[in-house]
């Protein structure tokens, strides 16, 4: 793991010379075998603990995406602040579960990544507190949640152990008048202000390193809410759910 963070340290400091938004080529550890580790396909963005760059003292962390911010409050809620192809701005709210969580930051970027981004002028203020992922813990019962973000959007792995069971998994939205799964098995948002789209879910599990595909499909639950509907898997190893490809993609209006 050490050689790996060390790796995507190096891809970090070379990439912030083509673009003052990106901080680094990353896979989570979830989504990627370590037969294929050297295949870098996402450019990941960091998270940062607020300490007053947002006004909102609600928000614990942020993330920027390509399309707007990503704020993380201390509960837990995600709020995507995105800008419409018109330029409308579209606020989204993201709410996981009604237990009450402790929100932990794990793997924080070395200092000589956050150097480069001061060398360059990128960043200022504080932002000695940079981390890779952020971890809910047990959301329910046997499924934990992690969250990577990224610059094409958030990245949202849902752990299921052993007994665990993924129909409990209800994500609700606020700021949605509507959700449709449309024939691409994505989920539209619609939206006063324009449509969002998530991309289709992913599941999967291992064996050995050796990653297998597991049919999932996305479910409307009432109140403007999501989870859901998986095939066949083996209930006796982790099962894993999350997007691979891009997370989040506005729609045209």
């Amino acid at each position: 793991m050490g050689a790996y963070r060390n790796l995507i340290t190096l891809i970090t400091i070379s990439m912030l010379f083509f673009s003052p938004i990106l901080t680094a080529y990353a896979n989570s550890e979830e989504t990627m075998p370590s037969d294929t580790i050297g295949s870098f396909d996402r450019l990941q963005s960091p998270f940062v603990v607020n300490k007053g760059q947002i006004d909102n003292k609600d928000v614990a962390y942020f993330a920027k995406l390509i399309s707007g911010v990503i704020h993380i409050d201390k509960n837990g809620m995600v709020t995507y602040n995105l800008s419409s192809p018109d330029k409308k701005a579209i606020v989204i709210n993201e709410i996981f579960t009604e237990k009450k969580i402790t929100l932990t930051a794990l793997e924080p970027m070395p200092e000589t990544a956050i150097a480069a981004f001061r060398q360059r002028g990128q960043i200022t203020g504080d932002f000695s507190s940079i981390y890779y992922r952020l971890c809910y813990g047990a959301i329910y019962e046997g499924i934990d949640l992690q969250l990577l973000a990224f610059t094409d959007g958030l990245e949202k792995i849902f752990t299921i152990s052993p007994g665990g069971d993924p129909n409990r998994i209800t994500v609700t939205l606020k700021g949605a008048e509507g959700l449709n799964v449309n024939d691409a098995g994505m989920l539209e948002i619609r939206t006063k202000q324009g449509p969002v789209t998530f991309s289709r879910p992913h599941a999967y599990q291992f064996t050995g390193e050796e990653r297998k595909p597991v049919d999932i499909v996305y479910i409307i639950r009432k109140d403007a809410a999501y989870g859901f509907k998986l095939g066949s898997y083996d209930t006796t190893k982790p099962l894993f759910i999350a997007p691979i490809i891009p997370a989040l993609l506005l729609s045209a209006p």
